[in-house]
């Protein structure tokens, strides 16, 4: 009946037949999908007429059609440009190698290479391209394009060594593409500055400017700001300068965090060289662009008033930062500076009132301690003996292990002396251990200076050995905290993870100290590496509260995230991931993974509105691993939720992106052939599985496996259908 209407020209009627016609690998069902996809193509179905081709196509009972469908199918996927597993690279290589002798051959040959310059699969068309020993003109060229690509893919993904490959191969023909060689250029020298190689990623930089066309690309301007970068991290400073100053012309001016940040490098440059005029200078345009480390920019604009000896322009500087910035990290650093300045002058009211800030706000600053000592100092020479004794206490017990432990010892020696109370300190100070007593103290020194060269020459076995005994004999010494650090650094080193963590743990029980950072950092490592999610959480929060350096801030937040999310504790997840998000200078990498994370979150908190938004946002990156289970999940949620056509539209969106992550575009057609049974249009769902099977490459990932379930369980599904459908009619018939 099918072929009446297709030769009567009725090919909507004809459809209607053909699409019932059983699938059994036989002539007929390869000439009903040949004629099929004629029909979808006179009645405008690109969609469906290229999935007859392919389904006419795998089968040899009649050659004619199965070469004339698999032409047809590769034309027609390559003229849609529905190429997610690269079928119309693979479709044209086959008629190739089947038909070589073909009328056809030279056009396949030239729709094979626009194939290779158009695709989005990249992983895919790189291996395809590599297997062509004879490379002409074009296929060079494709090559050249196709590698670029794949090595902005692995960029993204963070296989930095990766992606300085495919840069490379890429880079093999330059002569086809001054843009595509430039650029080239451009992401090597990224991709090695991520590698930590910064003397070939200047030189990759270096390059890309002198490159024909870069002049013209928008990353020619940030080129100079990351030359200046590579040369600060070479402690080139005198280039570094140079670079970050030609980016900032380039910028005409225009107000961005590259701008703020370009002036500060150049202003630490000028100030690591001590030229500090000049630094004040440039730390005074970081100020005034007023994008980013405002406070830093301040704080060090201070700092420099002092070296250059304008000691009261530093403090007007500094007391302006604290008043505009008292809950920046740096705001200790000011107070601790303000107080010094004040102290230098002989302004000891002044002085005191900065240090007691210190003191009060921020206990756990690195200036604490010498604040303590400070105004200890302060209320002794006001003649506040029993304040200053109080002060110099706190320093003694709390921090034995410090340098200003002994100084502040001195004091309350002291003022011992002064009240006539020499049997009272030596009592007091028979309690301090080696501290205490000045005979032990040398001894002290003396057997720990041992047990550390043995440390400093990376001897970790004999220093181990002498650090424990120093412990053994000394467990009050003045380098109690040194040991204990040195002894978790060497068991960590030998990867007995245990025993670290519990002289790390000594470290740690102590107020915050010159080692605390490094401590914090090292113990949640171990707690990560033995999968102890609720230790390294704990360890993590520490860390965001005590952390100096931003690196270290943004490592405890991601830390917590990361661990939260282990230990599914979800609302935690979304807290800690809001924290990363507002971390300056978040890296893109870090962005998105805090974005996902949340959203997977959300997700099990139920909060799917907000998940989906979440999805979104990291969806705008199909090249990542993040944004294609994002894309993924936006299908899901849509389909979960019975909204079939915007998750149908999703898919499509999908495809026509692409992404080099396979897996979760696979995963989402698998969805698209369920939203076709839905509609009970077991063509299409059932063509849509066997595109899958037939593209997917890996085997041993599941994705193969569930498409063939999927198909098989449609396959009953539809033969359920029609014969329900058959029953109904003849019901209906005999009821009639």
């Amino acid at each position: 009946v099918g072929f009446i209407y297709y030769r009567n020209f009725r090919f909507d009627d004809a459809i209607k037949y053909l699409e019932r016609v059983p699938t059994e690998e036989d002539t007929l069902s390869q000439n009903t999908y040949y004629h099929l996809a004629d029909c979808y193509l006179k009645t405008d179905q690109k969609s469906k007429a290229r999935q007859a081709f392919s389904m006419a196509s795998k089968t040899d009972f009649d050659l004619t059609i199965k070469e004339d469908a698999l032409f047809n199918f590769a034309k027609i996927t390559y003229e849609t440009l529905y190429n997610p597993f690269n079928e119309a690279i693979e479709a044209f290589q086959l008629y190739i190698e089947l038909f070589p002798n073909s009328s056809r051959i030279d056009e396949a040959y030239n729709y094979l290479v626009l194939a290779y310059t158009n695709t989005k699969n990249y992983r895919q068309a790189l291996e395809s391209l590599d297997k062509i020993s004879n490379k002409d003109a074009s296929i060079r060229r494709a090559y050249q394009r196709v590698a670029f690509y794949r090595g902005i893919e692995l960029f993204q993904n963070l296989s930095f060594q990766e992606a300085v490959d495919k840069f490379t191969l890429s880079l093999q023909y330059p002569e086809y593409s001054d843009r595509l060689m430039a650029l080239s250029l451009y992401w090597r020298g990224e991709s090695y500055y991520r590698l930590e190689d910064f003397e070939k990623s200047a030189n990759d930089y270096n390059q890309f400017l002198l490159s024909p066309g870069a002049f013209d690309l928008p990353e020619y301007q940030l080129a100079h700001y990351n030359l200046g970068y590579a040369h600060f991290k070479l402690k080139n400073y005198d280039d570094a300068s140079v670079w970050f100053r030609k980016y900032t012309t380039l910028t005409n001016k225009d107000k961005t965090q590259f701008l703020g940040d370009a002036y500060n490098r150049i202003a630490d440059s000028y100030f690591i060289q001590r030229r500090y005029w000049v630094a004040l200078d440039y730390y005074e345009n970081a100020i005034n662009t007023n994008t980013i480390d405002v406070d830093y920019a301040m704080l060090q604009r201070g700092i420099a008033f002092g070296l250059v000896d304008r000691p009261q322009k530093k403090i007007e500087e500094l007391l302006t930062f604290i008043d505009k910035f008292y809950t920046s990290s740096y705001a200790d650093d000011a107070l601790f500076e303000v107080a010094e300045t004040y102290l230098a002058q002989n302004k000891i009211d002044e002085a005191v009132k900065f240090y007691s800030m210190i003191q009060q706000d921020f206990p756990g600053s690195s200036y604490f301690v010498q604040a303590l000592v400070q105004l200890g100092i302060a209320a002794y020479n006001q003649n506040e003996s029993d304040n200053a004794m109080h002060y110099y206490k706190r320093v003694v017990e709390e921090f034995p292990g410090s340098a200003e432990a002994k100084n502040a010892l001195i004091g309350i020696r002291n003022i011992y002396v002064d009240k006539g109370s020499v049997d009272e300190y030596f009592a007091y100070a028979s309690n301090l251990g080696s501290l205490g007593n000045v005979s032990m103290a040398e001894k002290d020194s003396l057997t720990y200076i041992s047990a550390e060269r043995q440390y400093m020459a990376g001897n970790c076995e004999k220093a181990i050995q002498n650090l424990n005994s120093y412990l053994d004999q000394f467990p009050k010494g003045s380098f109690v905290l040194n040991a204990h650090y040195y002894i978790a650094d060497c068991y960590h080193r030998d990867n007995k993870l245990d025993l670290a963590l519990q002289s790390y743990s000594q470290v740690i029980q102590r107020q915050k100290n010159p080692f605390t950072e490094q401590t914090l950092l090292a113990s949640s490592s171990i707690y990560m590496q033995q999968q102890k999610y609720a230790d390294a959480y704990e360890v993590y929060q520490l860390l965001e509260n005590l952390a100096d350096l931003k690196s270290s801030l943004l490592e405890a937040r991601l830390g917590m995230m990361r661990t939260a999310k282990f230990l599914a504790r979800h609302s935690e997840v979304v807290d800690a991931a809001n924290k990363v998000l507002i971390t300056d200078k978040l890296p893109a990498e870090n962005e998105r993974e805090a974005h996902f994370t949340k959203a997977k979150a959300l997700l099990e908190l139920n909060r799917t509105s907000e998940a989906f938004d979440e999805f979104a946002y990291v969806s705008n990156n199909l090249k990542s691993v993040e944004g294609a289970e994002a894309k993924y999940q936006m299908v899901k949620i849509y389909f979960d939720s019975g909204d079939l056509d915007k998750a149908e539209n999703e898919v499509f969106n999908f495809a026509e992106r692409n992404t080099p992550h396979q897996f979760w575009l696979a995963k989402s057609f698998m969805i698209l052939a369920e939203i076709y049974a839905h509609r009970d249009d077991f063509f299409q769902a059932k063509a849509t599985l066997q595109s899958v099977i037939d593209g997917y490459t890996k085997t041993n990932d599941g994705i193969i496996d569930e498409a063939s379930k999927l198909l098989t369980d449609l396959v009953i599904k539809e033969k359920e259908k029609q014969q329900k459908n058959t029953n109904d009619t003849i019901q209906l018939e005999w009821a009639e």
